[in-house]
């Protein structure tokens, strides 16, 4: 393990996995992916400035952006690659046109500038907490396209399903106050089928990378991460849906999903998917109907009027004892008294 990891362990109450404390709001740094992260505007418009005051150079931000990006790191490019910091210069040396009054080179003192700029937003902190109850509305962690949120569907009853299986989640907020999220990944248990070592494996980020969750997740419990291949019951997608089937697994020894095969971490999860048996449609829990052990949804279900149970189809058109038109199971049906002039069936 990393020597200054086990110091600051030593040194530092670091929580145990999935013994971290609830709700409680801290803050720790974002660690920005260097590679696929970009500067945000506000950044960027920073260097606009700091490049138009010290040389009158007025940076075109959107073309710079189509003809490099402002990643932070970029190592595929036909023409720009590197940091951020080398590819601003180089672009700012085939574009003199954009001095506002003939100026001449962009000294290295002013590129030690940009280069602070983006090294704050590089390293800015970030706050968060741990919950034990996936309970938030989707859109909360800017995670409005999650699955997992749905009121209806095969995946509505996914958030307790995942909390029954001890999974937890990690939340990021803009500020101290918790009253704007930014971010959120789930933190699925994980229990080494060798070793029998509780892990865990980071999956379903949203707001953040995966790897950016990882190393934040690995810094606070003093652990080491690892990309995994996450499954359950043998796969990625169904009820319980694993982004792009990729994560990071948290442990003390993650060198030991290097070898045999054991990249591939199985959740082996009992998910029910909550599925009309009729129809296929997904159902949630206050419209769905359970009938001889099997779920329906209610467009699939239908009340017997004369025995008051709910039957899957719909129905018969039968007659109560007062002549009234009503609607019957297959069984009610068949018990009704067939009129021998109208052919139609009566409550005796």
């Amino acid at each position: 393990m990393n020597a200054y990891i086990v110091e600051c362990a030593k040194r530092f109450a670091v929580p145990k996995l999935f013994d971290w404390p609830i709700g409680v709001c801290q803050q720790v740094s974002s660690f920005t992916d260097l590679q696929g992260d970009e500067l945000p505007l506000e950044g960027r418009k920073q260097i606009r400035e700091c490049l138009s005051d010290n040389h009158g150079f007025w940076l075109r931000l959107d073309d710079f952006g189509k003809d490099s990006s402002w990643e932070y790191i970029v190592s595929k490019h036909p023409s720009f690659c590197g940091s951020l910091v080398k590819r601003l210069r180089k672009w700012c040396r085939l574009h003199s046109e954009c001095y506002e009054y003939g100026g001449g080179q962009i000294t290295s003192d002013t590129w030690g500038e940009v280069g602070s700029i983006i090294g704050e937003y590089q390293n800015k902190k970030v706050w968060y907490s741990f919950t034990d109850s996936l309970d938030w509305d989707a859109g909360d962690f800017g995670d409005g396209d999650s699955c997992f949120f749905e009121s209806e569907g095969c995946r509505a009853f996914m958030p307790e399903q995942l909390t029954d299986n001890g999974c937890h989640a990690i939340l990021f907020y803009k500020d101290k106050d918790m009253t704007r999220g930014i971010g959120r990944a789930l933190i699925v248990p994980y229990k080494d089928p060798v070793t029998r070592q509780q892990d865990a494996v980071v999956i379903n980020a949203y707001g953040f990378t995966r790897l950016k969750v990882a190393r934040i997740l690995s810094t606070v419990c003093g652990l080491e991460y690892r990309q995994v291949k996450p499954l359950n019951k043998g796969m990625w997608q169904g009820a319980f849906w694993i982004n792009e089937n990729d994560g990071y697994v948290i442990s003390d020894n993650v060198e030991k999903y290097d070898s045999g095969g054991r990249d591939n971490v199985d959740f082996d999860f009992e998910i029910e998917s909550r599925q009309c048996h009729e129809c296929g449609e997904g159902i949630n829990e206050n419209e769905g109907h359970s009938i001889d052990g099997y779920h329906y949804c209610s467009d699939c279900v239908t009340l017997c009027e004369l025995c008051e149970s709910n039957f899957v189809g719909d129905g018969e058109l039968g007659h109560d004892n007062h002549g009234n038109e009503v609607i019957v199971c297959n069984y009610c049906y068949n018990n009704l008294t067939r009129c021998p002039c109208c052919d139609e069936r009566y409550q005796a």
